[in-house]
């Protein structure tokens, strides 16, 4: 036999331990038999208790919180009971994993074991109180007891947003792709967002269908659950110019109207949209040719040199670096070779070509 925290109860056998009393003490230090009683003490504090064979007129147990992994609406409490007599039951809510002022008060009398309806608020914790009125026959004993609930919605989560190519230049398609997750294991719809550099309203690039995600754990974090999305945005009917993007997760079709939420990530580049090959002005500088390319939108990417349609040599810029929107470049004469041409080529891959002037 055991003294334990909760509410009272009946040992059925020698091998079987049943609740029989909740005690404010620490500890049962000693059970002493004494004529058809049993006497406990206990310590920290010190106490003495008499407890006889005799059913009480009523006795209550408290259960441990329950806990929804998040803050719940609770439904129906049921229960399987035994023996003759009554059962109410009583029910609190709560946010703390340990029942404190912030709970709400006891509320309700459930009598109806099949399923009573909880009266207490939404809450991440539930606790139940039952009291037990002995009747005819054996007294009342509770086996089992379940309580529905759904819990709030919570929001997905979406990370790792990135670009395909890399440099965030492109003439046609571009492929975003990310990490997204939801708590509640909801499907989650991609909405790509783009907008010129300088305006406030986003627009819808691309719409991914929803995709399953799974549930978080007893935590409630949803992290090492996270899924791999991808989406192709066509650019070909948008203006050139330079984009701000962005991602956002929603779960709106999983949930009640008004109740869905959404997550947001950001491009942490911009992605220049550009179809415009760059252009190219060659004139000879004494015994040399300097080329100038310039490009509007993505910047100029790099010149080769041609010759019987061959790439012949690749000059650096005269700044050392191809990175911006117009360079300027040194071809050494050619002598009496044949005929030579210049192909620029800009950050999104457009290309164009030019003759460079024989001496």
């Amino acid at each position: 036999m055991a003294i334990a925290r909760g509410g009272p109860g009946r040992v059925e056998g020698p091998r079987d331990v049943s609740l029989l009393a909740t005690l404010k003490e620490a500890q049962a230090t000693a059970i002493v038999r004494d004529a058809r009683d049993l006497v406990v003490a206990t310590s920290n504090p010190a106490g003495l208790y008499r407890l006889g064979p005799q059913p009480a007129d009523s006795g209550t147990y408290t259960s441990p919180p329950l806990d929804a992994g998040g803050v719940a609406r609770w439904g129906t409490l049921a229960w399987r009971s035994e023996g003759g007599g009554r059962v109410e039951i009583a029910t609190r809510t709560g946010n703390s994993a340990d029942p404190d002022g912030t709970w709400s008060p006891w509320k309700g009398s459930l009598t109806n074991p099949q399923g009573s309806a909880v009266a207490s608020p939404e809450g991440r914790f539930l606790q139940w109180r039952a009291r037990l009125v002995p009747g005819s026959g054996d007294p009342p004993r509770i086996a089992s007891v379940g309580a529905s609930y759904a819990t709030r919605n919570r929001g997905p989560t979406i990370k790792d947003l990135r670009i395909d190519p890399a440099s965030g230049a492109v003439s046609g398609k571009a492929t975003l792709r990310w990490s997204a997750a939801d708590a509640d294991g909801d499907p989650v719809t991609i909405d790509v967002e783009v907008r010129k550099m300088g305006e406030q309203a986003w627009t819808s690039a691309v719409r991914t269908d929803p995709s399953t995600g799974k549930p978080a754990d007893a935590s409630g974090s949803s992290d090492g659950f996270y899924k791999d999305g991808r989406a192709t945005w066509d650019t070909v009917t948008w203006d050139e110019a330079v984009y701000e993007v962005r991602a956002v997760a929603l779960d709106d079709p999983a949930n009640p109207a008004g109740e869905g939420l959404s997550g947001t990530t950001d491009l942490p580049i911009t992605v220049r949209v550009d179809r415009t090959p760059p252009e190219i002005r060659p004139k000879r500088a004494g015994g040399s040719v300097d080329v100038e390319v310039s490009d509007a939108v993505s910047g100029v990417a790099r010149l080769e040199v041609l010759q019987d349609g061959k790439v012949v040599s690749a000059p650096r810029p005269v700044d050392g670096v191809a990175d911006g929107l117009r360079e300027t470049f040194r071809i050494p004469d050619g002598g009496k070779a044949s005929a030579r041409t210049c192909r620029a080529t800009d950050a999104a891959g457009n290309t164009a070509e030019a003759e460079i002037p024989q001496p």
